[in-house]
């Protein structure tokens, strides 16, 4: 899967579609993560509950990056932080 203005051709993932691939979704916002020591993202993604888990392809800054599909409460699920 691809977010944004993914590009490739055949045989580097790509699909082979003259040089681009169809977007399946886009990030809304994204932010360096201080607690867990990388970037963070929201995003909406083409039947995004039913791919967790799933590695896709970000097109951000110029350059195709990986990701991986998490739910959106993936830091503190049963809101023990929140609620201490």
């Amino acid at each position: 899967g691809c977010f944004g203005r993914c590009r490739g051709g055949a045989g580097d993932g790509g699909g082979g579609r003259g040089g681009q691939e169809a977007s399946q979704g886009f990030v809304t916002s994204s932010y360096q993560s201080p607690f867990l020591n990388r970037p963070i993202a929201l995003a909406l993604l083409e039947a995004g509950r039913a791919r967790l888990g799933e590695s896709v392809t970000v097109w951000h800054l110029g350059a195709r990056r990986r990701a991986r599909v998490s739910a959106p409460d993936f830091l503190d699920p049963e809101g023990k932080r929140l609620h201490a």
